[in-house]
């Protein structure tokens, strides 16, 4: 099971940055330090305390959208359209005022003095001082460090930058807004990315012998999708190589019931000639 290059997205391909912190401030600067997850259910902290009291409207998932494209500012007529799209120009700037001075209000409450979001040239975005980490960013930098170190023979280095996407990406992007259209691309990016890195890990530990840690990449990438046969596939050579045939044909009528009841299909013939592989080794 030979570990495949880790293929991911361009660097800013999700309209995100790559440092995983920004640079330190001078002693003398009063600007906040914010983190922001997104990967995980939505949580803001503004110099360690969590910001919990978010207006009511649009304001919240505005700081989300601006988060997600702090990389340049968000031009007025964007935030129209996406977030109150179908209305009158007047009416959707109107929200949007409403919703802009909402959600200054709550992060004043948080850092009072300092004005997070600006308006310029008919744009918003961020204050550029403002030390703001978003754990998608951190995600996606991790990832392409192990993209540069894996050709340059350094596995060490490709694994642990690895393992640390992996135990940032907790869920898939804003899954409380599943409902929402705007985080529709970034979270299919993120997601593939995410899956393409679990199966380097779990083809790297498999060749290392490791089964047990391959094991448990496997059913992550079961967790994202109950019928990617492949992993089952991991999963029952892992429990084979461990001497729990019993586990490997169970995981086999996983694979059998989660691809009838998903996707009306049955396994493969690779998938059904490793069951009975590994059913004639118990069997001997």
């Amino acid at each position: 099971m030979r570990p495949r290059h880790i293929v991911v997205g361009r660097p800013g391909a999700y309209g995100l940055g790559m440092s995983v912190a920004p640079a330190p401030l001078p002693a003398a600067t009063c600007a906040p330090s914010v983190q922001v997850y997104v990967l995980s259910p939505f949580r803001v902290f503004v110099n360690d305390h969590a910001v919990d009291d978010w207006p009511p409207g649009k304001g919240r998932s505005i700081f989300k959208y601006l988060a997600l494209h702090r990389s340049q500012p968000v031009p007025r007529d964007v935030l129209m359209d996406v977030f109150w799209p179908g209305v009158g120009q007047d009416a959707a700037r109107n929200n949007l005022n409403v919703a802009i001075y909402g959600l200054r209000k709550t992060l004043a409450r948080a850092a009072p003095g300092f004005t997070f979001v600006r308006f310029r040239q008919a744009c918003y975005a961020f204050d550029p001082a403002l030390r703001l980490w978003v754990d998608a960013e951190a995600f996606i930098d991790h990832l392409h460090r192990a993209q540069v170190a894996e050709p340059r023979g350094d596995a060490a280095g490709a694994v642990a930058d690895c393992q640390a996407a992996q135990a940032l990406y907790g869920q898939a992007l804003l899954a409380e807004d599943r409902y929402e259209d705007w985080p529709i691309v970034k979270r299919q990016s993120l997601q593939a990315d995410f899956v393409r890195v679990l199966e380097w890990l779990c083809a790297h530990h498999f060749d290392a012998g490791d089964f047990e840690a391959c094991a448990g990449v496997a059913q992550r990438l079961l967790d994202v999708d109950r019928c990617d046969e492949p992993a089952h596939r991991t999963l029952m050579r892992c429990y084979s190589r461990m001497g729990h045939a019993h586990l490997a044909l169970r995981q086999y009528h996983f694979c059998v019931d989660a691809l009838a009841r998903e996707l009306k299909l049955i396994p493969s013939a690779q998938t059904v000639a490793l069951f009975h592989s590994i059913r004639q080794r118990q069997a001997a």
